[in-house]
């Protein structure tokens, strides 16, 4: 340790302070070693990374009906997440009304995710299936 910085301890005191910050030190590097390990389990899962949107099977997002939902509020949201006319989006909630659920869209895996996603942005019930 460099005799400078510590002008103000004297003596014993700074064998104390020498011998405290080399604990200290000690203690330091044998905690980040073990952060670094933490991190490293953590930063490399074990799991399968394949991409399941790739598989090419049409997938569909099934809205079901609630009963705390307004007609309005769901047809402003089809339109945001089908991005279909008013009519078509009415069409859609009329169904889910009448029959409990309806098919508001079919397409890729990752397409239904960012419908099914709007959908339920305001709570409204979906499901995907291929």
């Amino acid at each position: 340790m460099n005799r400078s910085l510590c002008f103000f301890i004297a003596g014993e005191k700074y064998e104390i302070f020498k011998n405290l910050f080399t604990f200290l030190l000690i203690f330091y590097v044998a905690f980040m070693d073990e952060v670094k390990e933490i991190q490293k389990s953590v930063s490399e899962p074990d799991i399968q990374t394949e991409d399941i949107t790739t598989t090419g099977l049409e997938s569909k997002v099934i809205l079901f009906n609630d009963d705390w939902h307004t007609f309005d509020e769901v047809i402003t949201q089809l339109i945001k997440a089908v991005n279909c006319s008013y009519e078509k989006a009415r069409a859609y909630a009329f169904e889910v009304h009448v029959k409990g659920k309806s098919v508001v869209f079919t397409g890729k895996m990752k397409d239904c995710l960012k419908v099914s996603g709007i959908l339920e942005e305001i709570a409204l019930m979906t499901e995907i299936v291929t």
